[in-house]
């Protein structure tokens, strides 16, 4: 039986690909366009991944990544950020609250597919998926601030390059 993975993702040309990607693979697909659909659908499908956008309206992926993570049901199916939000501070965001991984558009198809590949393994690995949030949480403070600093350095080395 192929793996299921709920693809959640407000652009239909991104949806679209990945779904197109995953299916080319042998996974079975479960698509939603917001984060309400996102919730209806891993509840009613219990998929074994999913790959989830951050920027969307009404419910963002974060929100959708804390009800995943609050319902006993779905609180240990393995998710992926799929998402054009690229700062480090992003990232740390989207690890802390729960995601295996984390991949920034635009993406190389065989990327996704080998992270997801990663993910499922992990997770029949341990028998069900443990996100990073336990480990993160008790640095979450010192993070956020190696984040703040980054994310500073980098404006500052911006501020050195000449203008083109």
């Amino acid at each position: 039986m192929a793996d299921k993975v709920l693809v959640v993702d407000d652009e239909p040309d991104i949806l679209d690909l990945v779904e197109l990607t995953l299916l080319s693979e042998g996974f079975d697909v479960v698509s939603a366009t917001n984060g309400a659909e996102a919730l209806a659908a891993a509840a009613r499908e219990i998929p074994d991944l999913v790959l989830l956008d951050v920027s969307m309206p009404d419910l963002d992926g974060f929100e959708v990544m804390q009800a995943l993570r609050d319902d006993p049901a779905t609180a240990r199916i393995p998710v992926i950020m799929l998402t054009a939000r690229a700062q480090i501070s992003d990232k740390l965001r989207g690890l802390s609250s729960g995601a295996d991984d984390y991949i920034t558009k635009p993406f190389e198809p065989a990327d996704v597919v080998a992270r997801v590949t990663a993910a499922l393994g992990a997770s029949r690995e341990n028998g069900t998926s443990e996100p990073v949030s336990g480990p993160l949480e008790q640095w979450s403070g010192e993070i956020e601030e190696l984040a703040r600093h980054l994310e500073t350095a980098a404006q500052i080395q911006l501020g050195f390059m000449p203008d083109e």
